[in-house]
């Protein structure tokens, strides 16, 4: 992870910022004392190459909208949130460990989440 910013010629600020985290995140993450999810390791890895798949994709949905450059605003900003749900459900199931269980309403929202995850990662990779 770390070498994926250094590689980018980022700061950590800024390698959050680009991301949707908190810098305070990143550092934690890059002293592997916090886990990082696949859909935010994804990202960062597409800082770095983006995937030409993708790239065409957004350049055709925005020459079939009249050159508008709303829908390539929209499809990053839908990529972002996606992430930050995808870090928001690794956060959970992370500090569900540290901070106890209360079995019955954790399993009802671990359940709430699963499905969203399954939602949400054909979203964050579609072209795997």
């Amino acid at each position: 992870f770390k070498e994926i910013r250094l590689s980018a010629g980022l700061t950590q600020a800024e390698f959050a910022s680009r991301l949707g985290l908190a810098r305070e995140t990143v550092c934690r993450i890059e002293r592997c004392a916090y886990p990082v999810s696949r859909g935010v390791f994804s990202l960062a890895k597409s800082l770095l190459n983006p995937d030409p798949a993708t790239v065409l994709q957004l350049k055709s949905d925005n020459l079939s909208h009249d050159g508008s450059d709303a829908l390539i605003a929209a499809k990053c900003d839908e990529i972002s949130l996606l992430a930050k749900l995808d870090k928001m459900i690794a956060s959970f199931r992370y500090s569900r460990g540290l901070y106890g269980r209360n079995k019955v309403a954790t399993k009802r929202v671990l359940e709430f989440l699963s499905e969203l995850e399954r939602e949400i990662l054909p979203r964050l990779h579609p072209y795997k």
